[in-house]
């Protein structure tokens, strides 16, 4: 291998800062630069005028746009291999060193239950890989726990459903707010109730049926009785609590109810003890998020932990 010397670095490279490499970085795994900058947390504009800048320091062509995102070229290729690397060596140098340093802080993580499942595991997995020393403490909370630990400090981060106080009109955009994970959930009925309408049915009509619903502070729960809110209805009142939700399809073989399933979910049970009601007035989505303060976004173990959980939900799907 040559041993080059920093006089044969060329002048125009020596300006390049490591936030441009980092956006080509994610230029690659997000193929289109309208994403890349949305996760950089910046305009598309000023993430086009970086990739020119990068352009013009290397004197080349890095990549060509096209109708499904970009397309790196023979430069653009080349440049991402050794980008990919360099990240890589920084990041352990600078794990080396603080490591070295001693008197490194434990990552303060909050969860909500449904991130141990399997995404949380794995992510944490991963990061122990990369980053053998690092010390964390994790907690398991509920969404509002969540919510005020990281107003008030004692989180540095955590992995829990979306929530008002993390909007930016609510917190100021104190806030970084990452989408893990985005699932929709569809009305599940019992074979035992008489169904006039067919597989159809109105939030009147759906208002007046006995439920099995997650707890009232359950994020779920909430986003479901704002549904009806929205509309001028109050939330149905005849309400089984349950938790998980995801038990109560296994109740509707002998339950004549209605519950909230994942719309993913084929209708099941051993006697196809219930189906699937579509009800267009009724939305609820379920989003789980990684959030952290937005001055620790750049924070080297923070944002190690997002990569994980990222790949780590990519590998689930």
């Amino acid at each position: 291998m040559r041993k080059l010397s920093s006089q044969a670095i060329p002048s125009r490279i020596t300006g390049i800062r490591i936030r441009q490499l980092q956006l080509f970085q994610m230029l690659i795994d997000a193929g289109s630069i309208s994403e890349a900058a949305r996760r950089c947390h910046m305009t598309q504009p000023a993430a086009t005028e970086i990739f020119k800048e990068l352009e013009r320091a290397f004197a080349a062509q890095l990549f060509v746009r096209g109708t499904r995102g970009i397309a790196l070229t023979p430069a653009g290729e080349s440049l991402a291999r050794h980008v990919t690397l360099m990240l890589r060596e920084l990041q352990l140098a600078a794990l080396e060193v603080e490591s070295a340093g001693g008197g490194r802080p434990p990552l303060r993580l909050g969860f909500v239950s449904m991130a141990m499942e399997r995404l949380l595991p794995r992510a944490i997995s991963m990061l122990r890989q990369i980053d053998p020393a690092i010390n964390i403490s994790m907690k398991e909370l509920n969404v509002l726990e969540c919510s005020r630990a990281l107003l008030a400090g004692d989180l540095d981060a955590a992995v829990t459903l979306n929530h008002a106080a993390f909007e930016p009109s609510e917190s100021g955009g104190e806030f970084m707010i990452e989408i893990l994970n985005e699932e929709r959930y569809s009305i599940a009925a019992s074979h035992l109730l008489d169904q006039g309408g067919g597989r159809k049915i109105t939030l009147a009509q759906a208002q007046k049926q006995l439920w099995i619903l997650p707890s009232k502070d359950a994020a779920l729960r909430r986003g479901f009785d704002d549904s009806f809110l929205q509309k001028g209805l109050l939330p149905p009142e005849s309400v089984l609590e349950m938790s998980p939700i995801s038990h109560g399809t296994k109740f509707l073989d002998t339950i004549p109810a209605l519950t909230l399933t994942p719309e993913k979910e084929a209708p099941g049970g051993p006697a196809g003890g219930w189906h699937l009601l579509n009800c267009a007035e009724l939305e609820v989505t379920f989003r789980l998020v990684f959030v952290c303060r937005s001055e620790y976004r750049d924070r080297l173990d923070i944002a190690t932990l997002f990569n994980c959980l990222r790949k780590s939900m990519s590998s689930m799907r």
